[in-house]
């Protein structure tokens, strides 16, 4: 009997399986992954909520690729028309000036920038939980999913407009922070760094757009996707046009307002929808918030803004509060009726069809009517408040301050519109003949006596827009004033001043500081224009102070901006209709 050797009998050993790389996750957080078999994410990743995806690593030296080789290949399979796909492979695109590449320190950076934002109060971002998302993901956008990817690229174009980083405005003098005061002090002219960020500005924002239209957020009703709308369309540049973002925007809030009902949350939404319909009359643009938006959205209709001012005038007059301290009964019904002029503006007065007809002088005398009230309501709540004494009343507290700046951009808006659009109607001679039992003459008359009204509301309209410096929660709100239009107040003092030959007596304090805070606001824009209202406003002052002896920093010596973060709330949550007072 042949014993037979036990090798040939023992079963062969198999090599052990190699274990897959880590994923991009893990490999970024420095932490051990599980990588699951069938292209399965690894439990920490679904831990997170993030993207688990393994970025291939080629090993020794990269081959080399002729580009030119490559754009045959591309092309010539274009030109044979032998796949469908090549079309959609070859697209050719308009590459950014710079390319601008966001690390994981870099969109920390930006998110920060963009927390200090008026935009980022929007209650659409609470829902979002964007920070845990890109904390989760140790910072790297591309592990987020696409749409929480696409509102981080659209949050890092915002914030790239105030950071200091040197990734967004290159070499050279940069501040250290925010409180800065070497950089940041009334009258400094900060153009330069507008300059600056503009290349890294236009790449981040061009690389949302692609990203945004990739993704399609405009079509897909989410959080996420309603709030990369509303920061799209407030990096938009102010120009004619149409508002695609914000048509999508207030077309996805509109969706998602049907499935909640949260009260805490309607008098900050009252605040974002006034800002949009100011946004739009500042462009003769449709108003896209409609009056049912307006109720489902910020809340029941309040009573009128005469029954609110003569309620308030009441209580005031049988309080021993200070009047400032009765303004959060009626901030709602005040935006309210913001929204609502605004509207009426449109429809009635500055819209495409009202345009090509005379202007309704009814309607002209009933909304100098309604700003008028508008007026004498922020006068006697705020006209005795010194919001720059240091240290601040006991009553000048946050909600003080919230609702005076809500208040009076509300209304600052309002009467800028009316003037512009007054001033283009007799430029345009938009004031036809019309009337069988009157001649133009008394028309012309009755339209010169409204112009002129409307000017005095503008021009006393000044001392409320010298307040909004006061009262603006972090400099970085400045920084984004869009919602403020210093632009359109530069064009009318300018305007007032060259009709005059030259600045009033009175006129000088607030010329100069809205000088000062367009220069300012250069810090974040780059513009032609800006600057060609910055040189006119300073001929003026130059040649008021040869005349007078003014001096350079009137009005401004004791400006001081607040920089800190500690009310950055738009307004408090338990704001009521004032039917309590």
């Amino acid at each position: 009997m042949t014993l037979r050797s036990p090798s040939t009998t023992s079963p062969t050993t198999t090599k052990a399986a190699k274990k897959p790389p880590a994923c991009d996750a893990c490999k970024a957080r420095r932490v051990l992954c599980h990588p699951q078999p069938n292209g399965l994410p690894c439990p920490r990743c679904v831990e997170k909520g993030v993207i688990c995806k393994t970025s291939y690593v080629p090993r020794g030296r990269p081959r080399k690729y002729s580009r030119q080789t490559s754009t045959i290949s591309v092309e010539s399979q274009s030109a044979s028309g032998s796949s469908d796909t090549s079309l959609v492979v070859y697209r050719p695109m308009i590459e950014p000036a710079i390319s601008v590449e966001l690390s994981g320190e870099l969109v920390k950076d930006l998110y920060e920038c963009f927390t200090n934002s008026p935009q980022s109060q929007n209650p659409l971002f609470q829902m979002c939980a964007l920070k845990g998302a890109l904390s989760s993901a140790a910072w790297d956008i591309d592990l987020l999913p696409p749409e929480a990817r696409v509102l981080a690229h659209c949050v890092c174009a915002l914030g790239s407009t105030v950071s200091f980083h040197s990734a967004i405005i290159g070499a050279g003098p940069q501040p250290e922070s925010f409180t800065d005061y070497s950089v940041f002090y009334p009258g400094a002219d900060l153009r330069r760094y507008g300059a600056r960020r503009a290349p890294a500005v236009r790449a981040l924002h061009e690389r949302a757009i692609n990203l945004a239209c990739d993704v399609r957020i405009h079509l897909e009703v989410s959080n996420h996707n309603a709030a990369s709308c509303f920061v799209l369309d407030s990096l938009e540049e102010r120009k004619p046009g149409s508002r695609p973002w914000a048509v999508a925007y207030i077309s996805h809030i509109r969706v998602l307002a049907e499935s909640r009902n949260e009260d805490s949350t309607k008098a900050t939404w009252s605040g974002y929808l006034m800002a949009d319909a100011l946004a739009a009359i500042s462009q003769r643009k449709p108003i896209l918030v409609t009056y049912n938006d307006q109720l489902l959205i910020a809340g029941l209709e309040p009573p009128s803004l005469e029954n609110m001012f003569e309620s308030l005038r009441a209580t005031i007059q049988t309080s021993k509060k200070h009047p400032s301290q009765w303004a959060w009964t009626v901030i709602r019904p005040f935006l309210f009726h913001v929204i609502r002029l605004c509207r009426e503006f449109y429809d009635k007065i500055s819209g495409a069809y009202a345009r090509r007809h005379p202007i309704a002088e009814g309607a002209a005398i009933a909304f100098i009517s309604d700003l008028s009230i508008m007026q004498s309501t922020l006068s006697m709540l705020f006209a005795q408040v010194d919001f720059e004494s240091q240290p601040s009343p006991a009553y000048v507290n946050g909600s003080v301050r919230s609702c005076a700046l809500g208040m009076t951009v509300g209304y600052l808006g309002l009467v800028l519109a009316l003037y512009r659009e007054m001033e283009h109607r007799a430029t345009a001679r938009a004031i036809l003949q019309c009337g069988l039992h009157e001649s133009s003459a008394t028309r012309h008359d009755r339209m010169a006596l409204l112009r002129h009204q409307t000017y005095c509301l503008a021009a006393d309209a000044l001392a409320h827009l010298v307040r909004t410096a006061q009262v603006v929660p972090t400099l970085t709100h400045i920084l984004n004033a869009k919602w403020l239009n210093l632009a359109g107040w530069a064009e009318f003092c300018l305007a007032e001043a060259d009709a005059a030959g030259g600045l009033a007596p009175g006129r000088a304090g607030a010329f100069e500081r809205i000088m000062h805070m367009l220069k300012l606001h250069g810090y974040a824009q780059d513009g032609a224009q800006v600057s060609a209202l910055i040189e006119r406003m300073e001929a003026h002052l130059f040649a008021y102070g040869a005349q007078t002896l003014f001096p350079t920093t009137s009005g401004l010596s004791e400006w001081s901006l607040t920089l800190d973060n500690s009310w950055m709330g738009m307004f408090p949550e338990d704001l009521g209709y004032g039917h309590h007072i």
